[in-house]
């Protein structure tokens, strides 16, 4: 996690995966769209729900809820984050949008005094809405580990998936 008290105001897109409150910048998103159809891929880690078609290109869709939660939800009721990197773009399911807010990173705690079960890899820190929810902040562009971008790769078909650093 990062240390990093300026007094910048960010906006941050705040969703729901298996009853757990996220928020990630929505600078991040490219758009967010109902669940297509997807392209299952035969022997993909249950992480990858498959392929989609966004806008004649191909992008993989990752489950939101196994990389955060381990938990299955309901794949037709939810939207899909689609982000876009240096090398793709690829689609998040989350279960429920909730609004958009502006924080200053004053407001965000990034060393959290308790246990989480978002991977510190992704997560950016902490902090509490006001109606007493805590809401744990991740960067999405961290969410996968070399190993699943090289698979993500391999599934789509996309180049230089294998180095993490490229989609920071």
């Amino acid at each position: 996690m990062t240390d990093n008290h300026s007094e910048i105001n960010k906006e941050y897109l705040i969703f729901e995966v298996a009853n757990i409150m996220f928020a990630t910048e929505i600078i991040d998103i490219l758009e967010i769209i109902d669940p297509p159809e997807i392209e299952k891929i035969p022997n993909a880690k249950k992480l990858f729900l498959g392929v989609m078609n966004y806008r004649g290109k191909i992008a993989g869709v990752i489950d939101l809820s196994k990389k955060t939660t381990n938990k299955h939800t309901d794949y037709s009721k939810s939207k899909v984050l689609i982000l876009e990197t240096e090398n793709g773009i690829y689609g998040c399911t989350v279960d429920l949008l909730h609004s958009v807010k502006t924080l200053d990173n004053k407001s965000i705690n990034t060393d959290p005094p308790v246990k989480t079960s978002v991977n510190k890899e992704f997560l950016i820190g902490i902090f509490n809405n006001g109606e007493g929810e805590i809401i744990s902040i991740i960067n999405l562009k961290k969410l996968l580990s070399n190993e699943e971008l090289l698979n993500l790769s391999k599934i789509t078909g996309i180049k230089n998936l294998n180095q993490k650093k490229d989609l920071q």
